[in-house]
């Protein structure tokens, strides 16, 4: 449980050019620590736990297929020279099934899940610092960046520099998208434990300085579609809120900062308004020309399995930025397959668990799954959301937590029912 706690230290805050381009492949410590924690597990499971009887590992395994197969068929099409680049990201793109196998391995009991999720919320609190590091003193946290490609290290921290700070993004140490995709998933979540009417999961004192960081780091990032994805999601919680004291006091929050003239309101709206040089409008030109390119250029017998992510850069010169045509494009007919899948199975176990009310982890992730599909759907207009390892480890790994307490919940209902395939033991008293 230590190894895989500390696993998201490794993959979102390792200082990356201490190893990057040295080894094969730009192997990096991240790597060898989730191979490592993700062999332990399967070499050490517990008894009873079955991980390959977990619908979500089976849908992680299909994912990561689709990839494969789509990437081949691109190089098949478009040439062999990418193979390298293909091979790094399909080993990137494991951490999705290797996620999933540790989570059913470890997370077995109620209350090795509340000390997982404080862990998570923490690893993305200190995630969420390290991106407004990157943007403030970008100098000082060069150690974790990796250079743009045709950039050196020292040429990219000039070029962050050179720029002014409103127009500077976060990186992190996982790059933008990933650190907004990080601080959405996050935020949203600490947002809704703290609309609880009882702090029974995480203390106040816990949840309320956590929260701000994350939402800090998801302003830093300067992301349009994440930060209108939570304030969507945000309003959903807050208006359905148990807590009524939290709404009141994020509405007059939020009002301060919208009339007053602070430096947060210049941060969240200056993408927007155009002052980094970048407004909405133009932002949304670029991607209808780039969606514009895909649809007149895709070329018919792509469509069963796609051409991949790698090589639609390799061949295309550029990514899909629309996480429902990159289903079409980088996964063809399979990958929309997926999508849907992934929609409908959201949808059902989301209904299951909160029909468990009485069960506090049921009620709490009943409700905050849709969350995670609605956001998931929404920033899936900008980005590849869907196709992406960080977005997907995050979400089926919550996914598997679902599918897990419904195990739960079957099993105690009907004790003849409990196979023993991979359920959390019943030990609410745990969290008390």
């Amino acid at each position: 449980m230590t190894g895989f706690i500390f696993m998201w230290f490794a993959i979102w805050l390792y200082p990356n050019s201490l190893l990057y381009g040295t080894l094969p492949l730009n192997i990096r410590f991240d790597d060898i620590f989730v191979f490592f924690t993700f062999v332990v597990c399967v070499y050490k499971k517990p008894a009873g736990v079955r991980v390959w009887s977990l619908s979500t590992f089976r849908l992680a395994l299909v994912w990561w297929a689709l990839h494969l197969l789509g990437n081949l068929n691109g190089m098949l099409y478009g040439g062999w020279g990418a193979a390298q680049e293909v091979v790094k990201f399909l080993l990137k793109a494991a951490y999705v099934p290797m996620t999933v196998a540790i989570a059913g391995s470890l997370l077995n009991s109620y209350a090795n899940v509340k000390l997982f999720i404080k862990w998570l919320l923490i690893a993305g609190a200190a995630a969420a610092l390290l991106g407004a590091g990157t943007v403030v003193a970008p100098r000082l946290f060069g150690i974790f960046l990796i250079p743009n490609q045709d950039l050196s290290a020292g040429e990219m921290l000039d070029n962050m520099e050179g720029a002014m700070e409103l127009a500077r993004r976060a990186r992190g140490s996982v790059g933008t998208m990933a650190t907004s995709a990080i601080c959405l998933f996050l935020s949203v979540l600490s947002l809704h434990l703290l609309a609880m009417k009882h702090y029974v999961f995480q203390s106040k004192k816990f949840l309320i300085p956590v929260f701000i960081i994350i939402l800090l780091g998801l302003a830093y990032t300067q992301s349009r579609g994440p930060m209108l994805a939570f304030g969507l999601t945000a309003s959903i919680i807050l208006f359905r809120s148990e807590n009524k004291s939290i709404l009141v006091g994020a509405l007059v929050v939020v009002l301060l900062l919208m009339v007053t003239d602070n430096p947060v309101r210049e941060l969240v709206t200056a993408r927007f308004t155009g002052a980094t040089g970048a407004t909405a409008d133009s932002g949304l030109d670029k991607r209808s020309e780039v969606w514009s390119m895909f649809l007149q250029n895709f070329d018919p017998i792509l469509l069963f399995n796609g051409i991949g992510a790698v090589m639609s850069k390799y061949i295309y010169h550029a990514t899909a930025h629309n996480t429902y045509l990159g289903a079409v494009i980088y996964n063809g007919i399979w990958g929309v397959c997926m999508m849907l899948v992934i929609v409908i199975r959201s949808i059902k176990y989301s209904s299951k668990l909160i029909r468990h009310k009485h069960e506090m982890l049921s009620d709490i992730f009943g409700h905050y799954f849709p969350l995670a599909l609605i956001f998931m759907l929404s920033i899936g207009m900008s980005i590849e959301d869907f196709q992406n390892t960080i977005c997907m480890q995050l979400y089926l790994l919550f996914m598997l937590i679902c599918e897990k307490l419904i195990r739960a919940n079957e099993a105690a209902a009907d004790p003849a029912r409990d196979t023993g395939k991979a359920t959390l033991m019943p030990l609410e008293a745990q969290l008390n």
